[in-house]
């Protein structure tokens, strides 16, 4: 189920300056509610499927952020396949927050990495379907840097933005670079999660593993299509990996939706 909530007058998109020539641009995504997980067929960590409230409009960046974008706040680039406009990747949790936090001082806002919730919402845009343009791997091939054949974390990055948006406008949802998420990874968290705004903010270590890893969503270029789906979960260590990159959202003021 899919309800957009209706927005006060808030401008559709953000431009946020970061010197140098060098900008972001952010788009409006407008509370309502969805169903989060329940794919058939996906892993028992996102099941049930559950309708979810999203009760505040954030601004979320049309793009994962690109490797020019984070060495202008950052003055680094740690990315493992080189490229101006290709996602910053190989960036530790911690460090996709510091860039967040240094992001949303700039522009006067909160700025911080979105929950699962808000990034499984944002990438089905209101649809329903396995990805978010259709069911079937010819849509995903419109939308997605994802691998058809054996998984390889070797395979390299793609300059953003060169495939189709989602219906709400952000490219790369799926594929390209995994995103990372505030959340804790946990695999019991659909079926006790709060139906309204979820995040898990409780150091949890998920079946099997010796520490705690953090969400990330979407999947990679060397990823399967069936790990890369709306609602497909992934986890790592917080020091993450060369295929790990994020996206930068910034808060409204309270009142604003």
């Amino acid at each position: 189920m899919f309800r957009t909530a209706e927005a006060a007058p808030l401008a559709k998109n953000l431009s946020m300056d970061l010197g140098g020539g060098i900008s972001i641009e952010l788009v409006l995504i407008p509370a309502g509610i969805f169903t989060m997980g329940g794919e058939p067929g996906q892993y028992p960590a996102t099941m049930p499927g559950r309708e979810i409230q999203i009760t505040k409009s954030f601004y979320l960046s049309k793009t994962e952020v690109t490797q020019e974008q984070y060495q202008a706040l950052m003055k680094r680039n740690p990315s493992h396949t080189k490229g101006a406009h290709n996602p910053v990747e190989t960036i530790t949790w911690d460090d996709a927050k510091v860039f967040c936090d240094l992001a949303g001082k700039l522009a006067g806002r909160a700025g911080r990495l979105p929950t699962e919730a808000e990034w499984e919402y944002a990438c089905r845009a209101g649809t329903k379907t396995k990805y978010n343009n259709g069911d079937d791997l010819a849509s995903l091939k419109k939308t997605g840097w994802v691998n058809t054949g054996p998984p390889d974390d070797k395979l390299g990055t793609h300059p953003v933005a060169q495939l189709e948006p989602n219906a709400w406008g952000l490219y790369d949802m799926h594929g390209n670079v995994f995103e990372w998420c505030m959340d804790w990874m946990a695999d019991d968290y659909y079926a006790r999660a709060p139906k309204t705004d979820p995040v898990n903010l409780v150091e949890t270590t998920a079946t099997g593993r010796k520490e705690a890893w953090k969400v990330c969503r979407g999947g990679g270029a060397g990823t399967q299509p069936n790990n890369c789906t709306s609602a497909h979960r992934h986890s790592y260590s917080r020091l993450g990996k060369h295929t790990i990159g994020f996206r930068l959202l910034l808060e409204i003021a309270s009142g604003a939706n």
